[in-house]
């Protein structure tokens, strides 16, 4: 009868171990499973980052490229205004026509004079201020920076004419 109830007793023992054991080899299992889906969530969010700041990269790149031509297309139609004829394609009596081709002559002296004149200045400025005070840096500095601009314009104005007619 004894071995009848050490048998029932540690038949017991034994199912109750391999409860215990099964139940805990389950729970590490999920543990590690957790951790694992934790692991994915992590790089999918990572993998999201670095879309969305491509995504951002992109567009900046986008922008940059589409605020550069329109500055090129404001220069050509700047450089095109500058070329404009006033009296082209008008019917006007004789003494409008005269005021009209007298300020073409204006429009088209305006460039070169403005340019010549400029840059002689800054000629001049440059050989004779030997004693500047803060005035005339300035001054210095806006006749420079006059200078440049119409030079830059005149000379790049030609160039881009050049581009269009030869695509034209």
């Amino acid at each position: 009868m004894m071995e009848l109830l050490l048998s029932i007793v540690s038949g017991g023992a034994t199912g109750l171990l391999g409860t215990l054991l099964s139940g805990g080899l389950k729970l590490w299992n999920s543990a590690q499973q957790t951790k694992h889906e934790i692991q994915l969530r992590k790089l999918d969010l990572e993998h999201m980052r670095a879309e969305a700041e491509l995504a951002v990269r992109i567009t900046e790149v986008e922008m940059e490229s589409e605020a550069r031509q329109a500055e090129y297309d404001a220069m050509r139609a700047s450089y095109r205004e500058a070329s404009t004829r006033w009296t082209q394609g008008q019917t006007l009596s004789r003494g409008q026509l005269w005021l009209l081709v007298l300020v073409d002559v204006v429009r088209g002296l305006m460039r070169p004079v403005l340019t010549t004149a400029l840059v002689t200045l800054t000629g001049i400025l440059y050989w004779y201020s030997s004693d500047s005070f803060a005035i005339e840096q300035q001054v210095n500095a806006t006749i420079l920076y006059l200078a440049t601009v119409c030079v830059t314009w005149w000379f790049g104005s030609r160039h881009i004419e050049k581009k269009v007619q030869a695509r034209g």
